[in-house]
């Protein structure tokens, strides 16, 4: 089973819940390894984000990261290992303006 890392997403986020990446066809699983938030804005912003099931939506029962608080002109980040099947998406949103979100990881199939 070939496995390719790659970035899986960059995105800016916005107020309203955007799906950023969804495990393709032809792919196994996809391994969210890690997720980088930089925020270039001036305030502090929560960003959350979701990790979706193949046909669902983003809410509280799939809430992956909850309100992480991203300092202004900072960073946060998550590093560890999430498998998402076939179909399944990553969304995120925040609270305002500003933060630009990198995800990596790999791709098996």
């Amino acid at each position: 089973m070939p496995i390719l890392a790659k970035q899986l997403a960059q995105a800016s986020l916005t107020t309203e819940v955007t799906v950023l990446y969804v495990s393709p066809d032809g792919v196994l699983a996809t391994l969210l390894k890690d997720i980088n938030l930089a925020n270039h804005s001036d305030a502090a912003v929560a960003v959350s984000l979701y990790i979706v099931p193949a046909a669902g939506d983003a809410g509280p029962g799939n809430i992956f990261l909850p309100g992480v608080e991203v300092p202004a002109h900072g960073i946060a980040g998550w590093f560890g290992t999430q498998v998402l099947p076939l179909g399944a998406a990553i969304a995120a949103s925040a609270t305002a303006a500003g933060v630009t979100l990198t995800a990596s990881g790999a791709q098996a199939s």
